[in-house]
């Protein structure tokens, strides 16, 4: 038996998909097998992965079902002692699987472990680095906030830990990997490394609708009930409400004011800092309540990237 399942989701990812997966076969650690999903392709995916002919590859074909479906498809298939993602349009650097292995190996009360990344724009060009929060309760306070303070496709994590407490839930769509590492919590310890491993691609074309998602989310999490045992029908009740109100609306300015503040994010990391007041004001006369938000998310930042000072627990 390998010692780590990866498991990755494909849809229409034809322009990055063989150098996403050539970062996995290429990995230092090398006792793993590689389940891909195709969830449905229309471009070229499904031909690039069969081009492949290593043996560690498994490769499945499924109708257009969603990352969630998707991965719980690949997880059937599992039989490591962990399991790492790996999203289709981002790049593992060469030594990550050893480092989590290590590290999982090392601190046998965490059950998932993921790393900083560096955030890359649709060109491979960095323009940021995602430098994550490292202790467990600190994790777990910022998904209770609806914020997912975890990389979810450098994740590895204790194949163990999925039997106990069951794998993606496909009702939490947007969430499924804020609800899944709240579920875990109850149970198992969440970590962090500050090491950068992996590269996350952010698409400029993504941006309005990851704004969205965003903030159906953190509103949810306003309601008190993104927990550890967050109910269906709480997320379904208030997903409908939500919808409806987008429909009449009522969203439009704080999904803007959201557009702008990542602008300003990519200005500010392109060394371009007017622009970026520039976007951020805009944001504010849109959506004055970001006044005392914008400050809180910097603090947040400023607070992520300072050394860390003892030990995990």
């Amino acid at each position: 038996m390998p010692r780590v399942s990866v498991a990755m989701s494909v849809y229409n990812c034809e322009q990055y998909l063989a150098a996403s997966i050539d970062s996995i076969l290429t990995q230092t650690f090398e006792d793993f097998e590689f389940i891909i999903v195709d969830d449905g392709s229309t471009d070229r995916s499904a031909e690039i992965i069969r081009s492949y002919t290593d043996s560690r590859i498994v490769f499945l074909q499924q109708s257009n079902q969603g990352v969630a479906r998707a991965l719980n498809h690949a997880l059937r298939f599992a039989h490591g002692e962990y399991v790492a993602r790996q999203d289709a349009d981002d790049i593992s650097f060469p030594d990550r699987f050893g480092k989590e292995v290590a590290f999982l190996d090392t601190h046998q009360r965490v059950a998932v472990v993921s790393t900083a990344a560096a955030l890359i724009d649709r060109t491979g060009r960095q323009f940021s680095t995602f430098m994550p929060f490292v202790r467990h309760d600190r994790l777990v306070k910022e998904l209770k906030r609806g914020v997912c303070p975890i990389m979810h496709g450098a994740v590895m994590l204790r194949r163990t830990a999925l039997t106990q407490c069951g794998v993606y839930n496909p009702v939490f769509n947007w969430m499924q990997d804020v609800e899944l590492w709240l579920r875990l919590s109850k149970y198992h310890r969440l970590a962090n490394m500050r090491e950068v491993l992996y590269q996350f691609r952010k698409h400029d074309t993504s941006i309005t609708h990851k704004a969205r998602i965003d903030l159906r989310v953190k509103e949810f999490a306003k309601t008190g009930k993104l927990q550890p045992e967050t109910k269906v029908e709480d997320w379904t009740n208030f997903c409908k409400q939500f919808d409806d109100e987008c429909e009449a609306g009522l969203w439009n300015d704080a999904f803007e004011a959201e557009n702008r503040l990542r602008k300003a994010q990519i200005e500010l990391a392109k060394g371009q800092p007017l622009r970026a007041v520039r976007w951020v004001a805009d944001a504010v006369r849109l959506n004055p309540a970001l006044v005392t938000d914008v400050p809180a998310r910097v603090g947040r930042r400023v607070w992520r990237a300072l050394p860390v000072v003892g030990g995990l627990f």
